[in-house]
């Protein structure tokens, strides 16, 4: 086994993650903009969702209108997996689209971010797949 795949399952030991993650509700969320220092990037992910559906709390609104947004090339993907996903002959598809090409390419404040550690974050991934009964 690669020895960059021996120091990630040293740092996340699958055998040690057997359960579920509890559910909070999202008006238990730490939702804190002021916390993050001033003209700090931000990197978006599952965010993509709430905005989509118009369920961000307006400091989150605020603070990503006012700041440089970094797209990562996994939840683009995912994105992009939502739109392959979509039936072209159904009538709801043009009015689904619409939100979702608004991307990266709309703004100059928008950037794609390739992440450096996609193998640990593929580990981690599937650990959260066993753990939250994902099929492979």
């Amino acid at each position: 086994m690669n020895s960059d795949v021996q120091s990630i399952i040293s740092r996340h030991d699958p055998g040690q993650w057997s359960r579920t993650l509890a559910y909070r509700k999202k008006a238990d969320l730490p939702y804190d903009p002021s916390r993050i220092p001033r003209g700090v990037s931000l990197l978006f992910d599952a965010v993509y969702i709430d905005q989509l559906k118009g369920d961000l709390p307006m400091p989150v609104v605020d603070l990503v209108a006012s700041r440089t947004i970094l797209h990562g090339a996994p939840a683009l993907a995912e994105l992009a997996v939502t739109i392959g996903t979509l039936k072209p002959d159904d009538r709801r598809t043009p009015a689904t689209l619409i939100p979702i090409d608004v991307g990266p390419d709309q703004s100059s404040a928008h950037r794609c971010a390739e992440l450096p550690d996609g193998l640990e974050a593929a580990v981690i991934a599937g650990i959260l797949a066993r753990t939250q009964s994902i099929p492979p």
